[in-house]
């Protein structure tokens, strides 16, 4: 389930080049796609490799959401519960002139487990396939991007319709996170528990990171209809880890790779807008013998109307 909430105050922005939409009511309906993945690698000689991987799997979702100024509220229902149920995602968002903050939380129950096994430059066998709903894996993350050319260039004209770009723009990003994931596989079946632990060394662990990188985001506007937008964002990523099973280990420190990928198209006819929009994250690092990788993946298709006044709203 999500519970998306934003806000975006433009101020002191070039009217040329971006309409904002923060003093009108926007109703729109969306459709959601998403995945998650987080997977252990462990090298067991020069070209054999075993992978443990925690999947949610495919969800959809179908919902709703209405804005005016600050306010963003919105919300969806599964149309994969088996997916989804004692899975929660929450992702808060909002911007100040070039300051943009993102804010994410991850709650995992209900996951896919699958232990497979391959070689170099060849495909993976599986081993063993089991839903496991005993574990908890909690991932959060709070990051905040600075866009410099923020006056003529909308960060988000191409994912909501929180505002819209005019005339095409582009703008050079600073980005800095820190993040805080929690993995806890004490209660692994007894099918899957003692290969895994065996395998990574662990059945718990704690990852405290920072993040810090730079980008570019462009909104190319084709015509009065349609805009194209993209932004890439890499981060090198500082990592102090402990790794647990029977005794706990110190934290250690490791450093990883963490990237941002978005991008949408949007068309817009006088009042009326629809869109879609893809957002990869990808963050990878070494845990003991291990490459640890968390995946995340989602597709959103929405569409809705802009309001002027009260007027219109009625």
């Amino acid at each position: 389930m999500v519970f998306p909430f934003g806000k975006e105050l433009l101020a002191q922005t070039d009217t040329n080049y971006i309409e904002s939409n923060y003093r009108k009511i926007v109703p729109r309906g969306i459709w959601t796609f998403k995945t998650q993945d987080i997977s252990f690698t462990t090298k067991t000689s020069d070209s054999t490799f075993l992978k443990a991987n925690f999947g949610t799997g495919n969800q959809f979702q179908l919902g709703g959401a209405i804005s005016y100024k600050w306010i963003n509220l919105g919300y969806s229902f599964s149309l994969s519960p088996d997916n989804s149920k004692r899975n929660m995602d929450f992702r808060f968002s909002t911007a100040y002139r070039p300051l943009q903050v993102q804010f994410n939380l991850s709650y995992l129950q209900n996951l896919d487990y699958t232990l497979s096994y391959g070689k170099n430059g060849e495909a993976y066998d599986t081993i063993i396939t089991q839903r496991e709903k005993e574990i908890n894996i909690i991932t959060s993350k709070l990051k905040v991007d600075y866009v410099f050319n923020y006056r003529k260039y909308s960060y988000s004209a191409g994912f909501t319709p929180v505002s819209r770009q005019l005339k095409s723009a582009g703008s050079f990003i600073a980005s800095g996170a820190i993040s805080n994931d929690r993995i806890s596989l004490d209660r692994l079946s007894e099918l899957t528990k003692p290969a895994f632990d065996s395998m990574n060394g662990f059945t718990n662990l704690i990852v405290n990171g920072f993040d810090l990188g730079g980008g570019y985001g462009y909104n190319w506007v084709i015509n009065k209809h349609w805009t194209l937008s993209f932004i890439e964002i890499p981060q090198l990523g500082f990592n102090f880890m402990r790794a647990t099973s029977a005794s706990p280990d110190k934290y250690f420190f490791t450093a990883g790779f963490v990237n941002h990928f978005k991008a949408g198209f949007i068309y817009t006819n006088k009042r009326f807008f629809s869109g879609l929009a893809a957002y990869n994250l990808v963050t990878t690092s070494k845990v003991k013998t291990s490459n640890y990788s968390n995946v995340y993946n989602s597709v959103v298709v929405y569409f809705g109307w802009v309001l002027d006044t009260k007027k219109n709203w009625f």
